[in-house]
């Protein structure tokens, strides 16, 4: 079987400190059933700038650092 998933990138914008939520499958197309999961922080990156990743692809985050 031939497994084709295209994942677009995503994004959102809000202000500090606020609580942002989203769907990250809204974009993504895929020939089966995909699971979602969080991602592993980048080292560099604040560990309070990594989203909660919910197994349907919905997701929380809140930040108190700017640019992220």
């Amino acid at each position: 079987m031939l497994k084709c998933t295209q994942a677009l990138p995503d994004f959102n914008v809000a202000y500090v400190g606020t609580i942002v939520d989203g769907n990250v499958s809204t974009n993504d197309f895929s020939n089966e059933a995909i699971t979602y999961k969080s991602p592993n922080p980048y080292i560099l990156n604040p560990s309070m700038a990594v989203p909660t990743v919910y197994s349907d692809g919905s997701y929380t985050f809140t930040t108190n650092v700017s640019g992220l």
